[in-house]
């Protein structure tokens, strides 16, 4: 678990590099599918996924990920100018309701690559929800495979993966 970033004043440019990487596939939209869970009765086993990377600057990504058409949540990735990487899950529900457990993840940890890069959940996040405070989120690009590879893990154990294909990128509108 992470606090808060840390007071490292050092520059981590794998951080840099992954956001950048990132950052390239803004305008697109990719379609995927659950990994894990295989569990037939779970909610995301064979649903239709799909992730869009509609809003880009130079220290944001939000990427809205798509179940069976509709826009559940939305990926943010920020870049601080001290190379601190954030991910937050903000849910977008349809019926004008605030979710509660809302605004989750964690600082990067300092593990990653320009491809890869691993999220143990913050303080707030354990805050809001308990549960999660052993809760590791992962983003991979394999650039052999052509894929993204979306992972969340409790306890050291897998809880979900999804992956996209980034060999197909489409324009959306």
């Amino acid at each position: 678990m992470i606090d808060e970033k840390d007071n490292n004043m050092e520059i981590n440019t794998d951080r840099i590099h992954f956001f950048e990487n990132l950052k390239e596939y803004c305008g697109y939209s990719f379609k995927g599918q659950t990994i894990y869970p295989v569990d037939r009765d779970h909610l995301l086993t064979d649903a239709s996924l799909e992730i869009r990377f509609e809003e880009c600057s130079d220290s944001e990504l939000r990427i809205p990920f798509y179940i069976n058409g509709e826009s559940t949540r939305d990926w943010i990735i920020s870049l601080s100018e001290d190379s601190h990487l954030r991910l937050k899950h903000e849910h977008t529900p349809n019926d004008d309701m605030v979710d509660e457990i809302n605004l989750y993840g964690g600082f990067a940890d300092d593990s990653g690559s320009e491809y890869m890069q691993i999220f143990p959940a913050d303080t707030e996040t354990i805050r809001m929800l308990p549960k999660a405070q052993t809760n590791v989120w992962s983003i991979e690009i394999d650039t052999l495979s052509n894929e993204l590879r979306y992972n969340i893990e409790r306890n050291e154990e897998p809880r979900f993966e999804a992956v996209f294909d980034l060999s197909n990128p489409k324009l959306y509108e």
